[in-house]
Formats: C-alpha cells, structure tokens, sequence
C-alpha cells in the first residue's frame, strides 16, 4: 500500500485578527499527494447527535467504528475530509475547528475559536470551497448582555466577519467586517461560487472576491441551475414558485402559481439532462414538473426525502403518513409512471428519518428505528448493517455515503 512521504508542518497566521481571539492559533499539516491506490477509507458515515459523535461503517455492516466526537460535521465535496467543532453545545466556551483526512485517518488541521464567553460564536455552517481546498464559515458576537454571570465579554469589533481557511497553505482569511452586512452575518450561511473563486452571504447575499475580498455586484445567485447549454436557469421565486431566470437573474417566466407560501415550493431538483423538475412543496407533496411540456404531476404526498438517480430515469422518495403508523420507499420513472414501492415499514419501524441513494443510484441507504438498512432499487437483498437498541435517538442520525464498492 502507498505511504505518502512525511509532510512539513505550517503555522498558519492572520494579520488582520485581533490578539484577543484564539483565531490565528491553527496548525496545519499539508495534504499529501493522491494515493495511486484505490480509496479504501469508510463507505459511509454516520453521526448520532445525542452523543455528538462520528462513526463510520462499511456498506456491507462490518469495521464500525467512531472517528471523532462534536458538533457541526460537514464532509468535503470530494468526500475525503470532514471538518466539525469538538464543542460540547453550539454555545460553548471551549471549542476547535477540526479538518480530519478520513482515507488516512488523521487530523490535518487544528484551530481554535473563540467561546461563548469571549463573546462569540460561530453563527454559520462550514462551508467548502468546490476543489475542497478551503473552508470558510462567519464569527460573530453573539450579544452585549453576558450569557451567564461569570462572564467578561471582551471582544472587538473587527473579529466579526467572514473566515476562510486555505488547507493547503494554512492561510487564514478575513475581511474588513463592513457594518452594512453586519446583520446578515447573524442570518445567513456562506456559500462558495461554482467556480470557487466567490464567497457569498447566503445564496443570494452579498458576493465578496474571495482573494481580494473585493465586492462583486454582478454575481449570479448560486441557487441557481443552469438549463443544459442555454441561457436560462431555473430557481425559486417570491419565496415559494419556481422561475425560469434569463440575463442578470431577472425572471423570464413563472413555472409555478403558488398564491400562498405554505402550499409553494420548498427545495426542488433538475434532472442532469435537464427533461423535468422535481420539487417538494411545503406540506410535503412531491411534484414532477416537464420543462418542455410544463405538465405539473404530484408524485408523492408527505414525502420527507426525495433524490434522482444519475442515469436520469428515476426518482426516489420515501413517504410516511401522518401519524407515523406507516412509511414505504417508492420507486418512479422520470415521466411519472410506475410508481412502486420497494420497502414497507410499519408500527415501531415506521419512522424513517434519512434516505441517501448510493452514487451508482442502484441502492438506497435509510435510517429507521431498528438502525440503518440498505436495499437494492428493484427491492431485492434488504440488510440492515447497524442495529440500535430501542433508546438509540435514531431520529437524529444523520447518514453521508463516501463511497459504495
């Protein structure tokens, strides 16, 4: 097996933080090379939130082991690193930034931020540059009043703002915070450009270079998805209709009508050929919308997950009723037609609270009461890999799929 030959150790700094903060005490180890061997690191990850751990499991139910323990867990795009905080809560005093190498097991990075009371916190999600090169997340103070009475806030003003965390030279990152955006960075997450070279509030906040840190005025809304090789896009509008989007973000054309926001759309999903739209709807219905005869079909009533298989010919979701008495997995074509159940749960096991379809799009994984459970799309070879006891908060497992031989 390839060893990667030792690597150096950078102290990353940061000029422009306050000495006050913990901020510029990250120790860096730079990435080695790609191994010229196959990934051989977990299958698939998944974090129990009660316990405020990581595991990681083979898909076939074997090696399960925990490999950190904390909040906040988010796995690079190239589904190599997971970065989280080792806080015990989201409003802790003692907290580190952690990025783990899961195909090597080793912590590559290491940095503290500041507590709860030094009187900030992190107020946003880690958030991965697309190359999975660079993390970024927001600081902020998280009042004027002391939280607890042993308390003594001293902060300054300058540490509240963007960070950004490049891994492979242990450069940290961080703007001159501009009072005009100081209230969206309570509010909103960050998010990178397609291309990576963007920082955004939000999805359609204010765009900074990420380099310069220069404000762009013209950048395109990144909840935006490109139709195929035409000019348009396609996103959500007035809060909960979805729009075509032509030159500028401007909207060409609504595809929905939704009168009131509880009955429009929530999230939806393009087809990679870009034939149809699925959306769900806030009250949990699930729609197939044609982009080429712009027939609206609902699929699925209290549907809580849904994907699209990467071959462009099948939708997944799960439905539960009401009263949780009830919950199947179905199966459906892309034009809507043979829709068909491929698990039925019931009674204790009717709570499913997680489905991720595997990247081939030939199984599914789920969380249920008994643990996590895998099966075939057609709805052969049903395994359940992890078994929970009856107290396990399985309704707070989360799962990510690394990778699925």
């Amino acid at each position: 097996m390839f060893t990667p030959a030792p690597s150096p150790t950078v102290i990353a700094t940061a000029t422009a933080i306050s000495t006050k903060t913990l901020v510029p005490s990250a120790t860096i180890t730079s990435t080695p090379e790609p191994s010229p061997t196959p990934y051989n690191g977990p299958n698939i990850l998944f974090y129990i939130e009660d316990d405020y751990k990581l595991f990681s499991i083979y898909a076939d139910g074997s090696n399960q082991r925990e490999i950190a323990q904390g909040i906040l867990f988010s796995l690079s795009p190239d589904k190599k690193k997971v970065v989280y905080r080792t806080a015990e809560t989201y409003a802790s005093d003692t907290d580190e930034m952690i990025v783990m190498d899961l195909a090597q097991d080793k912590i590559i990075l290491r940095l503290s931020i500041p507590g709860y009371c030094e009187g900030f916190f992190m107020s946003s999600y880690f958030a991965w540059s697309p190359d999975s090169q660079k993390i970024a997340f927001t600081l902020t103070r998280h009042d004027l009043v002391d939280p607890t009475p042993y308390c003594e806030l001293e902060y300054d003003y300058q540490d509240n703002g963007i960070y950004q965390i490049d891994l492979t030279t242990g450069k940290i990152s961080h703007p001159p915070l501009i009072d005009e955006f100081l209230f969206e960075l309570l509010h909103a997450n960050v998010s990178y450009s397609p291309d990576g070279s963007k920082l955004r509030l939000g999805t359609r906040g204010q765009a900074f270079d990420a380099e310069s840190w220069e404000q762009v005025t013209s950048e395109p809304f990144y909840d935006l998805l490109q139709l195929s090789n035409q000019l348009e896009k396609i996103g959500i509008c007035d809060d909960f209709n979805l729009c075509l989007y032509g030159q500028n973000n401007q909207i060409s054309k609504h595809l929905t009508e939704y009168d009131k926001s509880w009955e429009g759309a929530e999230t939806f999903k393009l087809f990679p050929n870009c034939s149809a739209v699925v959306y769900e709807t806030q009250e949990h219905q699930l729609h197939l919308l044609s982009l080429s005869s712009e027939s609206d079909e609902m699929i699925g009533t209290n549907v809580w997950e849904y994907f699209l298989t990467p071959d462009n010919d099948k939708i997944v979701f799960y439905e539960r009723d009401r009263f949780s008495e009830e919950a199947n997995i179905f199966v459906v074509n892309n034009d809507g037609s043979n829709k068909h159940r491929i698990a039925e749960f019931a009674g204790h096991q009717a709570s499913i609270y997680g489905l991720m379809l595997s990247p081939t799009g030939d199984k599914v994984a789920f969380v249920n009461s008994r643990g996590i459970g895998i099966i075939d799309l057609d709805g052969n070879n049903l395994v359940q890999i992890v078994n929970l006891p009856d107290v396990a908060p399985t309704d707070e497992i989360s799962l990510e799929i690394l990778d699925w031989h």
